[in-house]
């Protein structure tokens, strides 16, 4: 567990798998291969160090998270289950787009869209295995695109929303650095302008892109969850969940989220009634 469950947690959706643990993406413009020994430690055939570091957080104490991990419902098996994998921190702009055009679909639906929009929009970096590599296409290029095109992509309704994004982004309305590194409610208000972003997506932004570890995407299984807890529906499960799960909210969220989509969502018993 890992680098390879960490790729397919639902949190990035462009990576190609190479060959055992072995992996070909684009970190922002910088073509990279990566992959994990048996020992879990991770090494670049090609990429930037200093980048890919940051990107996969390896300076993550992921046992100091572990020696904090809360009691609950599903919250062992999860650990477990998920042991190893990493909040990676993603370019802003292509994570905010992605997590746009997550709406109502699933994840192979999500890697889909940005693949095509990547192949037919983004500049060519490589090709490794037979796999061309591109990189995610910037604000203004998406903001150039008539809505067609992007519907053409599979978009659908979240077309304009993307266009609009990315309009924003280009234009210097949303302040990327308070998003960033500005205090948590300022991130969260400043993620709210973006046009296409509620607040799941907002959390996705802050966790995904901004390494804010606090932050808790609710969507359908995690939703259910805080109910399990509660036993009642919630009106704000995000804060009761960050009071629940604590700083390291994210790592927590993600593991049940990825412990749930590999095992409920495959046919094992149903955890929910």
């Amino acid at each position: 567990m890992g680098l390879a469950a960490s790729l397919d947690s639902g949190q990035v959706f462009h990576w190609h798998a190479i060959g055992a643990n072995r992996f070909a993406g684009a970190i922002g413009n910088t073509l990279t291969v990566v992959r994990q020994n048996t020992a879990g430690e991770l090494s670049l055939e090609c990429g930037d160090p200093m980048q890919a570091n940051w990107y996969f957080a390896l300076d993550h104490n992921l046992e100091a998270v572990y020696s904090r991990w809360p009691n609950g419902p599903l919250n062992p098996e999860a650990l477990l289950f998920c042991r190893g994998i990493r909040i990676l921190r993603q370019p802003l702009w292509e994570c905010t787009a992605t997590f746009i055009t997550s709406a109502q679909k699933q994840v192979a639906h999500i890697r889909q869209i940005s693949l095509a929009l990547r192949e037919k929009h983004g500049a060519l970096l490589g090709n490794i295995a037979g796999n061309p590599i591109h990189a995610y296409p910037d604000p203004a290029c998406v903001a150039s695109l008539p809505e067609c095109e992007l519907r053409a992509l599979k978009l659908g309704y979240r077309a304009p929303l993307v266009r609009a994004a990315a309009e924003a982004f280009a234009s210097g309305t949303i302040s990327q650095e308070t998003i960033l590194h500005g205090p948590p409610q300022a991130a969260l208000q400043e993620c709210l302008k973006i046009p296409g972003v509620g607040v799941k997506v907002a959390n996705c932004i802050l966790l995904f892109a901004a390494g804010r570890l606090e932050s808790v995407p609710v969507d359908v299984w995690i939703g259910r969850v805080a109910a399990m807890y509660t036993k009642r529906k919630l009106k704000d499960p995000v804060a009761y969940l960050r009071k629940k799960f604590g700083p390291d909210a994210g790592y927590v969220q993600q593991y049940l989220f990825h412990y749930l989509r590999k095992t409920v969502g495959r046919g094992t018993p149903r955890l929910f009634t």
